[in-house]
């Protein structure tokens, strides 16, 4: 039996082809319009933190870029507890011996006053561990902190991370 001009079975496939096109059509759309709203946010505090490691850290921009990096991947990209609630933007320990910004410790991390005081503390950890003030690639800067026990991450699980970051911030692609 007939119902219409289509017949039943046209029209479920048409019905099919015209929801699947919709659901390519809002999958292609929400993705285009997804992605300046994640680089805003990306903007908004991974470049401020690049400034800051600049100016207060007096990193050089290079050694900025990879710290961004580095702590983007430390944080979850700054929405860790540890970031929000303790200013800590390296994941970074409370110190028993060398001098720190940190003003006390919970859950075994230090806390500092503020992401300033996270920045200074981090200037001083590189200070005291004699790394380098530049390194040429993520590779090396991830290398240096493997050889010294900093992370305690499979290497390049740790490298992976840090790259991910270093391009999304960074790289003319990931903006």
């Amino acid at each position: 039996m007939k119902t219409g001009v289509f017949g039943r079975g046209r029209i479920i496939w048409l019905g099919l082809i015209l929801l699947l096109w919709s659901v390519w059509l809002y999958m292609t759309r929400s993705k285009k319009l997804n992605h300046p709203q994640k680089m805003n946010i990306i903007s908004n505090i991974g470049l401020s933190l690049f400034n800051d490691l600049q100016t207060v850290g007096k990193f050089t921009p290079e050694m900025a870029r990879l710290l961004v990096a580095q702590s983007a991947h430390e944080t979850g990209n700054f929405t860790s507890q540890l970031f929000k609630e303790q200013n800590n933007l390296f994941g970074m320990r409370h110190p028993r011996i060398r001098k720190t910004y940190s003003i006390g410790e919970k859950n075994y991390h230090a806390v500092f006053a503020s992401v300033t005081d996270s920045i200074k503390d981090y200037k001083i950890y590189h200070t005291v561990f004699n790394y380098l003030p530049y390194y040429s690639s993520v590779s090396t800067f991830v290398e240096a902190l493997s050889s010294r026990g900093y992370f305690t991450a499979p290497k390049e699980e740790y490298k992976k991370g840090v790259s991910y970051f270093y391009d999304l911030y960074f790289s003319e692609n990931g903006k």
